[in-house]
């Protein structure tokens, strides 16, 4: 079965316009594919978000994330006292992406006991 991603005028032209985020945008929605294709959900608005949708969306994020910015690279970044700017540059990923992987690969590694 052909799934497809469907991006609404609004959102096409901003992925076009914005290259670290598109990239952060198609990363979202393939983590749709290969996550939620089971569920046979369409979703059409951030508007209408409950509790479900939310956390389909965050994971789809964390999908996105993780296949942009891995986490063994993020961690290098941390450890030779990178900053969000390098991780941005580097993965071409917006600046608030960087921010939120940072921080969460900053928080693992607190609790794996990594100094820094």
């Amino acid at each position: 079965e052909q799934k497809v991603i469907i991006f609404p005028e609004r959102t096409y032209n901003g992925i076009v316009n914005r290259l670290n985020r598109a990239r952060f945008t198609a990363g979202h929605e393939i983590g749709h594919l290969v996550l939620h294709s089971h569920l046979n959900y369409i979703f059409y608005d951030i508007k209408d978000i409950n509790k479900t949708d939310l956390d389909l969306e965050l994971e789809a994020d964390f999908f996105s994330a993780s296949i942009l910015m891995p986490f063994q690279h993020i961690k290098r970044i941390i450890l030779l006292n990178g900053n969000i700017k390098h991780i941005s540059a580097f993965f071409q990923v917006s600046e608030e992406s960087a921010i939120l992987r940072y921080l969460f690969v900053k928080k693992r590694l607190k609790n794996l006991n990594y100094k820094f």
